[in-house]
C-alpha cells in the first residue's frame, strides 16, 4: 500500500467505533458495497474502507491483549524465540497460506514479536490437528479465539493466533 493510502487508512481507522460489534456491521456493509460495485455509498464502497476497518479490529485485538499491531512482519522463526528481526526480508517466510492466510503481526512494546493473527478459512477440527501440529514443530502454541471475531470475514473466516511456547519466551537470551 503506498505510504499515502496507508495514511488515508489508518485516518479512517481512528475515525471509527471500537464496539466491535458496530465494526462487523460496518464491515458486512463494506463488503457488501464492494461485490455490489459501491451501491451502498462513498463511505462502504472503498476497498480502503475495507482495510480501515481491518485495521481498526486488528489494533483492537492487539490492545486488548498488550500488543500492538506491527507494520512490518516476521517468519515463525523470530516469533519463537520472541525476536526482534530476521536476517529473510520477506516476513511470509515460513508461513504456510494453508495455518497462516491473512496474517496480522503483533509486538510488545519492546518490539519483540508477541504473536500473529491469521484468519483461515479451513479451521474445522481435523485441520485444527494439523495446524497444532505445524505449530509445535515451529515452536510456537496456537489459539482459536473465541472471545474476539476473525475480523477478515467475520462468519467465513475463523481467527487463529499464533505465539511463543510460555518456556521459548521465559529462557530467552538475546
Amino acid at each position: 500500500m503506498y505510504a499515502a493510502k496507508a495514511a488515508d487508512m489508518r485516518r479512517i481507522a481512528r475515525s471509527l467505533s471500537d464496539d466491535v460489534y458496530a465494526l462487523v456491521a460496518e464491515l458486512d456493509d463494506a463488503r457488501r458495497a464492494n461485490f455490489a460495485g459501491g451501491t451502498h455509498g462513498a463511505r462502504h464502497g472503498s476497498p480502503l474502507m475495507n482495510r480501515a476497518l481491518q485495521h481498526k479490529f486488528a489494533a483492537l485485538f492487539g490492545k486488548r491483549r498488550g500488543w500492538r499491531l506491527s507494520a512490518s512482519g516476521f517468519p515463525p522463526v523470530v516469533l519463537a524465540r520472541h525476536g526482534v528481526s530476521a536476517r529473510s526480508s520477506d516476513p511470509a517466510d515460513g508461513w504456510p497460506r494453508a495455518v497462516a492466510d491473512h496474517p496480522f503481526f503483533y509486538r510488545t512494546d519492546d518490539r519483540r514479536a508477541a504473536a500473529v493473527a491469521v484468519h483461515l478459512y479451513e479451521a474445522s477440527n481435523q485441520n485444527r490437528v494439523a495446524i497444532r501440529s505445524w505449530a509445535a514443530a515451529h515452536r510456537l502454541r496456537v489459539a482459536f479465539p473465541t472471545d474476539f471475531p476473525s475480523w477478515w470475514v467475520p462468519g467465513g473466516t475463523t481467527l487463529c493466533v499464533y505465539e511463543p511456547l510460555l518456556e521459548a519466551k521465559a529462557g530467552r537470551h538475546e
